[in-house]
């Protein structure tokens, strides 16, 4: 006993050291963010804001210029860009008198801060509005990890001390293993797993913590702000457009038992005609959801809260997608998939975009007498429906992989069916996958 003694004695000093040197880096307050061990998974092209300006062209004369900033949802995903509802806003507008240009400089998976880069190298755009949609993907590259060290990690996410040491060396080396075609292999080497590997998540270190989140909310928050005084120092109005996403017909990417009851509860709430519980009960689905891919209630609160605080215009965006869905919640009548609109959803937010634009003097005059009109122009511009029908199996496999690799087989499996059952989906990878988890 007495030969352990004087080890455990200095143990105990040891951890006691330790533990005064967190708390005086705690008080100090200069320790890198827990930001600082998030691998950049999605970057904009070539890690550079400046590359997205490579195929703007001079405005011509007597144009309106509208510059939109986002992600995949501005961008059009999965369809091309001229399906989005920013560049819809072309056809319309010219159906009104006015000669109405979109300089699309949105690109996918993105989070704010690099929408914001984005947005303050746009002077040379020469726009007369900034579009900013903001955006789902606050959490994205923490969520599509494929699986760092877990001690090390694990020590600098909860120590400072840790993250101010040895945080640089953590962060370039998870870097270096965790970059975008390690993640895409992984995804797609889940064809080659057995059925008895599948319930194994391939992504790692989910769910998203509570303590994580913070440091997440603060950086969007910061990004908005940043957003709003470079369009000042342009010189160019702006206006804020909410985003939307797939509430009543999606489950929880990763089941925390607050989600999956939640969502459990919503869909039997719907059945019995409660809609507004129902409402309520998915958005905690999404709130609580493990991997929150979709923009979650804090993150909206924090845009229309900055939006109010700063007088930015807000565009409703849920509103118009709301009152073209079954019920007014969003499903897969006007989502294509978790957060993304159908073809027929961004014409929704095109018209309604138009009309709050118009509404709010933030465009020049149009021709009023022409706004019935709006209805033909949207159909001349969609999207025909065999390309809808393929891009419907592509989206269902898709959202269908994702489920699996987080580990919600089932989720996975009802999202593959509908690529094949509903929507008569014969890609190989696809029908593979389903035979798996089924265990054909």
């Amino acid at each position: 006993m007495r030969r352990l003694k004087k080890p455990l004695f200095s143990l105990l000093w040891g951890v006691a050291f330790l533990l005064v040197l967190e708390l005086l880096v705690r008080m100090w307050g200069g320790a890198p963010s827990i930001l600082t061990l998030q691998p950049r998974i999605w970057d904009l092209p070539g890690g550079d804001a400046e590359n997205m300006f490579t195929d703007v062209e001079p405005k011509r004369p007597g144009t309106f210029r509208i510059a939109a900033f986002g992600a995949s949802t501005v961008k059009g995903w999965p369809f091309e860009e001229k399906y989005s509802f920013a560049n819809l806003l072309e056809p319309l507008f010219a159906e009104l008198g006015l000669e109405v240009e979109v300089v699309n400089l949105a690109f996918n998976s993105i989070d704010a801060g690099l929408v914001a880069d984005v947005v303050e190298r746009a002077e040379r755009v020469n726009a007369d509005l900034y579009l900013v949609a903001t955006i789902h993907n606050e959490f994205a590259n923490r969520i599509f990890w494929k699986r760092p060290p877990d001690l090390p990690f694990k020590l600098a996410s909860h120590s400072e001390l840790v993250r101010t040491v040895a945080g640089p060396f953590i962060s370039r080396r998870l870097r270096e293993i965790d970059t975008k075609q390690a993640l895409f292999k992984a995804l797609e080497d889940l064809t080659n797993k057995t059925s008895e590997e599948l319930g194994k998540p391939t992504f790692g270190h989910l769910p998203i913590q509570a303590f994580e989140r913070a440091p997440y909310l603060e950086r969007y928050e910061a990004s908005l702000r940043r957003i709003v005084a470079t369009a000042r120092a342009h010189d160019v109005p702006l206006v804020f457009a909410e985003l939307v996403e797939n509430l009543r017909e999606y489950a929880p990417i990763f089941r925390t038992p607050e989600a999956s009851e939640a969502y459990t509860t919503g869909r039997s709430l719907l059945d019995r005609g409660a809609i507004g519980e129902a409402r309520s009960a998915f958005e905690r689905s999404r709130d609580t959801d493990g991997a929150p891919i979709r923009l979650t209630g804090d993150l909206l609160e924090i845009l229309r809260t900055v939006a109010r605080d700063e007088s930015v215009p807000l565009v409703p965006v849920r509103e118009y997608v709301d009152a073209a869905s079954e019920h007014g919640i969003p499903g897969f009548d006007t989502m294509i998939d978790m957060l993304h609109p159908t073809s027929d959803g961004h014409a929704e937010i095109a018209v309604g975009t138009l009309h709050f634009l118009v509404d709010h003097g933030l465009v020049p005059p149009i021709d009023e007498s022409k706004l019935g009109s709006l209805g033909d122009v949207i159909r001349a511009a969609a999207m025909p429906d065999g390309e809808k029908r393929t891009m419907r199996q592509r989206s269902h496999h898709y959202t269908g992989v994702i489920y699996v690799a987080a580990g919600n087989v089932e989720a996975g499996r009802e999202q593959l069916e509908i690529a094949v059952e509903r929507w008569g989906s014969e890609e190989p990878a696809t029908l593979r996958l389903l035979e798996l988890i089924r265990g054909d």
